[in-house]
């Protein structure tokens, strides 16, 4: 997976919820700026030179009701969580050459999902359990089959058809929380869908 994933929600509503990924921290900081400059250039579509200074970029990222961080470890091979302390500590590295440096707790298991070719469909879900975040998988299908068959009072399916729902996703993968190093460890479809099969035989009353 990418070197350094950013998450962010800057509404209420879980549906606002998107992810970028990029090469380094300091692309995905860079990258904070440019979303901020974005909004700027939106607010003020007449102005030909977009201005700010940190405090404003800064009051931006406070008012985000997420923006986190999770970058790569490779001797461990997972991601290591960061917050908007971080986020805006990093940033102000890059913009005044300072330092700083700290650390954040986040859930305990995040999906992150693109359904389609273009990385405006990303989203992500965070979850207590891997067990939750499964049964998240899961509902996103069955939602889909809902706004397919509106009409239908019960949706059913089966296992292959759930399946071939995940495969046909652009990304679906999973980041797990590992307490002992306090990062993200990685897990991709195939994984996700061994889980799934777990989970829907154990609901199913077997284990597999």
């Amino acid at each position: 997976m990418s070197h350094t994933i950013l998450l962010i929600q800057p509404g209420q509503h879980p549906e606002t919820r998107t992810y970028c990924d990029f090469e380094s921290v300091n692309e995905c900081l860079e990258g904070v700026c440019k979303i901020y400059e974005e909004q700027l250039k939106r607010s003020h579509p007449n102005t030909p030179t977009i201005t700010y200074d940190i405090s404003q970029l800064f009051d931006f990222v406070d008012q985000l009701i997420d923006l986190s961080c999770l970058v790569y470890q490779k001797s461990t091979n997972t991601y290591a969580p960061y917050s908007k302390k971080w986020i805006k500590e990093k940033i102000y590295v890059l913009l005044k050459q300072a330092a700083g440096k700290t650390l954040s707790i986040m859930s305990h298991t995040i999906l992150l999902v693109q359904p389609g070719q273009h990385p405006e469909t990303r989203t992500y879900s965070d979850y207590e359990s891997v067990n939750e975040c499964m049964e998240g998988v899961c509902k996103i299908y069955e939602e889909q089959l809902k706004r397919r068959n509106p009409n239908t009072p019960t949706i059913t399916y089966d296992i292959s058809q759930l399946f071939d729902f995940v495969d046909q996703l652009i990304d679906l993968s999973c980041l797990v929380y590992q307490k002992s190093t306090n990062t993200y460890a990685p897990y991709n479809k195939e994984w996700i869908k061994e889980k799934i099969y777990v989970l829907l035989k154990q609901a199913a009353g077997n284990t597999a």
